[in-house]
This record gives structure tokens, C-alpha cells and sequence, in this order.
């Protein structure tokens, strides 16, 4: 626009006329958006509870498996090292499920969100069924862990921006965070609570029952297309 070409909406006519745009622009309040773009969307509503339960699987694997760690006889030194290796192996995930949405599914974040919350349930299920073996194949698993969970954090997020209105994208990305941090507080001390009244074996299986619900949540959004402008 600074250059003189058309905004975006009157290119594509999404209003009648570039006043109008402007003019749907300026009154657009923080309220019309949370009530006409953000509260009715099915869509934004699953991902943000998906999100929940991600955060769960992800804070918990990050907080808690170091001390698991300790607990089945390895020094603080080599258990919290899994964190180290559960961060890169995020870093790599992200940028793979990035690149991958884009490239093999044109944009669409459904998939990977779908195929990475429920695939992130395998690692988990072979950590607890590790039992005393050895610290390598637990370093491999939580690395696993990181690369796959670390997909549909990243991607969940985007997918509700591109899920909304543009001019309430912003809202849309801070509505599903808020839920994502209901979930990291929910790995605190809940999962805490779980752990000293189940044991590891409940621990672990609310962060397979967390990926599992995540991946339902997700799945209605594969019908979903990459911006609904109303």
C-alpha cells in the first residue's frame, strides 16, 4: 500500500469498496472479535483445548522425567541432561513440521498437528515400559518425545491465527496460549499429586491419555481450511 498498490481486502474484494474495508477495520472492537470471530469458532475452540493437553505432555516430559530418572538409580548430572536432548530435538521438530506443512501440504497444519500429538504417544509408552534399562534408550525416547511434541506447539498456534479473521489473528494465537498454559500448570503440581498417590505408571499415563485426547481434539480441524474470512 505504501507503494500504491490496493490493500489485500479490496484486491481480493473482500469488501464492497476500500472505504468500507477501512471503515470494517477501524470499528472492529476488542469485543466484535472475541464474540463474532473467536467464541463461535469450532475450530479455535478444539485447537485451544488440544492445546491444553499438549503442554501437558510437554511440560510434564520436561519437568518430571529427569527426576524419573533419578528415581530408577542415574546421578542428577546424567537425569537432567534429558533436557538438553528434549530441546534440540524440539528445535529440529519444529522446523521439520514447518517446513513439512508447507511444502507436502501446501499450508494445511491439520495433519502434522494430528499425526505428531498421537505419534508423540509412542515414546512415552517405551519410557514406561523402559523399566531399569538402559540410560541410552531412555536419552533416545525423551528425544523422541521432544521432536514430536514440539510440531503441534508451534503449529497449533499458527493454525488458530490462520483459522480466524486477519484482524483477529493476534486474539486468536493469545485465546489457544491461554489454554496451552492452563496445561503447563496442570503438569506442575497435579502431576506432582499423580505421582506421589499413582506413582510413575499414572504419571505416564496421563501423558499417553493427554496425547490421545490432544489428537481427537485435532482431528475435526483437518476438514478446516487455512483462513475462514467472514
Amino acid at each position: 500500500q505504501s507503494l500504491g498498490l490496493p490493500s489485500i481486502e479490496e484486491f481480493k474484494n473482500e469488501y464492497e469498496s476500500s472505504k468500507k474495508g477501512k471503515k470494517a477495520k477501524s470499528e472492529l472492537s476488542y469485543k466484535e472479535i472475541l464474540f463474532r470471530y473467536i467464541f463461535p469458532n469450532k475450530y479455535i475452540w478444539m485447537l485451544a483445548i488440544a492445546y491444553a493437553f499438549v503442554y501437558i505432555v510437554r511440560a510434564g516430559v520436561s519437568d518430571w522425567i529427569p527426576k524419573y530418572l533419578m528415581d530408577k538409580g542415574f546421578d542428577y548430572q546424567v537425569s537432567v541432561q534429558t533436557t538438553s536432548f528434549f530441546e534440540i530435538a524440539g528445535i529440529i521438530g519444529m522446523l521439520m513440521t514447518g517446513w513439512c506443512s508447507d511444502f507436502f501440504f501446501r499450508g494445511r497444519r491439520a495433519p502434522l498437528n494430528v499425526m505428531f500429538a498421537f505419534l508423540v504417544s509412542l515414546p512415552i509408552v517405551g519410557l514406561l515400559f523402559s523399566g531399569s534399562s538402559s540410560l541410552l534408550l531412555d536419552y533416545v525416547l525423551v528425544f523422541i518425545s521432544g521432536f514430536f511434541i514440539y510440531g503441534p506447539q508451534m503449529l497449533i498456534g499458527l493454525n488458530a491465527a490462520e483459522l480466524a479473521h486477519k484482524n483477529a489473528a493476534a486474539t486468536a494465537v493469545g485465546f489457544v496460549g491461554l489454554f496451552a498454559y492452563l496445561g503447563a500448570a496442570l503438569a506442575g503440581a497435579p502431576l506432582g499429586w499423580v505421582i506421589d498417590n499413582r506413582g510413575w505408571n499414572g504419571f505416564f499415563i496421563v501423558l499417553i491419555s493427554s496425547s490421545l485426547i490432544a489428537t481427537v481434539m485435532l482431528f475435526p480441524t483437518l476438514s478446516s481450511q487455512k483462513r475462514q474470512v467472514k
